[in-house]
């Protein structure tokens, strides 16, 4: 061992390009690591994660609780996509603003159809839709005392979900 570390030696110092030394070992046991210096990133803020991450307010409250139903189902958690979140946020003020509750938009949209021009490709889709001022969790509750809105909640085919909260207005849109 000592003729190759002499060798290594003889060979290290014989070429010019080389500024190692191989006379004392690379690693030395015992002897701690320096420490690296922490990188601060101003812009950087770690994201929430889980399916109802990009939840805020009422429809992470809805979407925690329309999760928790459907676990104790024993059915996947739906993921909350921000995309459809928009789309049932407009939705909620366009019945808002012209008091028209219900499935069909006074255009004579569908969910189906505001789904798509919002953007959203999908082969199966739903949509709930309530009104009521008293919160999250009595909108949970109404929808599942309701076979139509209970039956799109415990979809096994939904995979992810929007949802939008506008006054009193209240709609839930689901999609594989």
């Amino acid at each position: 061992m000592k003729n190759l570390v002499a060798l290594l030696a003889l060979i290290v110092s014989s070429s010019s390009t080389f500024g190692l030394v191989l006379d004392q070992p690379l690693l030395t046991p015992n002897r701690p690591k320096p420490a690296r210096p922490q990188v601060q990133h101003p812009q950087y803020q770690p994201q929430p994660q889980g399916p109802c991450a990009v939840g805020q307010g009422a429809a992470r409250e809805v979407c925690e609780l329309v999760n928790q139903i459907r676990q104790s189902q024993g059915l996947h958690a739906l993921v909350l996509d921000p995309v459809m979140n928009q789309v049932a946020l407009r939705y909620a003020q366009e019945m808002y603003s012209t008091g028209n509750f219900s499935h069909t938009g006074v255009r004579g949209d569908r969910p189906t159809d505001r789904l798509r021009a919002g953007g959203v490709r999908f082969r199966m889709a739903a949509e709930n839709i309530a009104m009521n001022s008293r919160g999250a969790r009595a909108v949970v509750t109404g929808w599942w005392n309701s076979d139509g809105h209970r039956r799109n909640m415990l979809s096994p085919r939904a995979r992810r979900h929007g949802i939008g909260e506008y006054g009193r207005y209240w709609v839930h849109v689901f999609a594989d």
